[in-house]
């Protein structure tokens, strides 16, 4: 009878590798860590939108103003309107009106002849106003 002379190598203790539940365990954490860094990204996304949005608006506005103060020393009425300007595909809706002094609403002033403008910007589809100021125009009451 021959006996074999290899020796039976049970090293169950020093194997190498991972276990599955080490494999599941690192595939939780680096789920739950990559959720958290994209609700991160989600969340700086949305508010450089909302930013960019605020920035067309004040530029919409601006651009409403230096209308207004190009024709400030002409001798026309400025009238109350509404209009849509478009950057990219945002809309936005842009409303100019002269603001009508009431008793607890006094505008002080160097000239006599000034009058309150307010401008407003929405978005088009939208009644929120992004952005309202007011300024002040010189006029020639005689238009009105």
């Amino acid at each position: 009878m021959r006996y074999s002379t290899h020796a039976t190598n049970s090293r169950l203790g020093t194997a190498k590798g991972m276990t599955v539940l080490e494999v599941l365990v690192s595939v939780v954490i680096l789920t739950v860590a990559s959720t958290v860094f994209l609700r991160f990204l989600l969340i700086g996304d949305r508010a450089m939108n909302k930013n960019l949005r605020i920035e067309q608006a004040v530029l919409c506005a601006q651009n409403e103003a230096e209308r207004l103060k190009a024709h400030a020393g002409e001798k026309t009425a400025i009238n109350d309107t509404l209009y849509e300007a478009a950057f990219g595909k945002i809309r936005y809706s842009i409303q100019r009106r002269t603001v009508v002094a009431d008793a607890f609403e006094e505008i002080e002033s160097d000239t006599a002849a000034t009058r309150e403008i307010e401008i407003i910007v929405r978005r088009a589809e939208s009644d929120t106003a992004l952005l309202a100021f007011r300024q002040l125009q010189p006029y020639d009451p005689e238009l009105q």
